[in-house]
C-alpha cells in the first residue's frame, strides 16, 4: 500500500503527496476530469487539442519545455475517454521551478491562445489519427473496440479528431478566443 496525503486547496484543487525520500526526482501529475466523453459527438477532438494548446507556452513565457529541459525534467500529456493527464518529472532540488512553469501556464493560459496556435496544433491532433487511417490492421482494431458492450454511451466518442468522408470532427465555432 503506498501512503498518501489528501486534501483539497480553496480553488477545489485535489491533492494526492506522496514522499519517496529514496529517489532525487519528483513525478507531478495533474489530471482534468475531462476527456473525449465530455464531447459533442459531431465535433470530437477538442479534449485532445486541449491538451496540445497547454504546450504552446503562456505569457510570461513562451516554451514550457525548454526551462523544463534544462534543469533535467521531462514533461508529456495524454487524453482519453475519461480524462487528460498532463505529467512531468524533475530532480528534487527544482521543484520550484516546475510549480512556477505549471502556475505561470495555468494563470495566463487564455491569453496566449490565438488562431497559429490553434490552427497548429489542430493539424497535430488531427495527424495523430493518421495510424487508423493508414494501417488497415489499426483500422479495424479501433472499429473493433466500439463493438463491445461495454462500449457504450460516451465511450463512442473519439479522442481524436479523426475525419471521416475526407471532413475533420473537430468544430471550429466551439473554440472562441477572448
Amino acid at each position: 500500500m503506498v501512503n498518501y496525503k489528501r486534501f483539497s486547496l480553496e480553488n477545489g484543487l485535489r491533492v494526492l503527496v506522496h514522499e519517496d525520500k529514496s529517489t532525487p526526482l519528483i513525478a507531478m501529475n495533474i489530471l482534468y476530469d475531462v476527456g473525449s466523453r465530455d464531447e459533442d459527438p459531431s465535433a470530437t477532438g477538442l479534449a485532445h487539442l486541449f491538451e496540445h494548446l497547454m504546450f504552446g507556452g503562456s505569457v510570461n513565457v513562451s516554451d514550457f519545455d525548454t526551462p523544463l529541459q534544462l534543469v533535467g525534467g521531462e514533461n508529456n500529456a495524454f487524453t482519453n475517454n475519461d480524462f487528460t493527464n498532463y505529467y512531468l518529472t524533475i530532480p528534487s532540488e527544482n521543484i520550484e521551478i516546475s510549480t512556477m512553469l505549471i502556475n505561470d501556464e495555468y494563470q495566463t493560459f487564455n491569453g496566449n491562445i490565438n488562431m497559429q496556435l490553434i490552427n497548429s496544433e489542430e493539424k497535430v491532433v488531427s495527424e495523430s489519427s493518421c495510424p487508423f487511417k493508414i494501417d488497415a490492421l489499426g483500422q479495424q482494431t479501433y472499429k473493433l473496440q466500439f463493438q463491445f458492450p461495454a462500449m457504450k454511451g460516451d465511450y463512442l466518442l473519439k479522442t481524436f479528431a479523426i475525419q471521416e468522408n475526407g471532413e475533420k470532427t473537430l468544430c471550429r465555432r466551439k473554440i472562441r478566443i477572448n
